[in-house]
């Protein structure tokens, strides 16, 4: 079932709020209706996330519903965005993707990166680093 046309027909076009906020809403509609095709909005959100033309609006909005939705495919892309991007606010978005949906690697690669260097970024990379290590001592607890 094709619920919204415009996000899965004209995915970058140049209305990229409304994307975003389209892309919000399937992301949470599909959590709700179990009508909704959830792999579908899955693929669309890891695209928008993996294309280097759309906005970092819509980017972020990608990375976060990606971390959501345990996409771990957009690790390799959070990694490299939380260190390149040339915009804060998606370098905080990519260290809270990696937060959601790292493991032990991915603790490792935040507390030996410049990250922390960066006043504006200490503050996600501090929650990152908390919510990796309390699902780490949470699994080895349940191990």
């Amino acid at each position: 079932m094709n619920v919204c046309p415009f996000i899965y027909v004209r995915p970058y076009s140049a209305e990229s709020s409304l994307r975003s906020v389209a892309l919000l809403g399937l992301h949470r509609a599909s959590q709700l209706n179990t009508n909704l095709d959830t792999a579908k909005v899955s693929r669309l959100a890891l695209a928008i996330a993996l294309d280097a033309k759309v906005t970092d609006a819509e980017r972020i909005t990608a990375l976060q519903i990606c971390a959501q939705r345990k996409l771990v495919e957009v690790l390799p892309l959070a990694k490299t965005l939380a260190q390149d991007a040339s915009s804060v606010p998606l370098r905080i978005s990519a260290i809270a993707a990696i937060g959601y949906i790292g493991g032990k690697r991915e603790a490792e690669y935040l507390r030996q990166s410049s990250l922390g260097s960066e006043p504006l970024l200490r503050p996600a990379l501090k929650a990152a680093l908390k919510r990796l290590e309390n699902r780490s001592s949470i699994s080895t607890f349940n191990s």
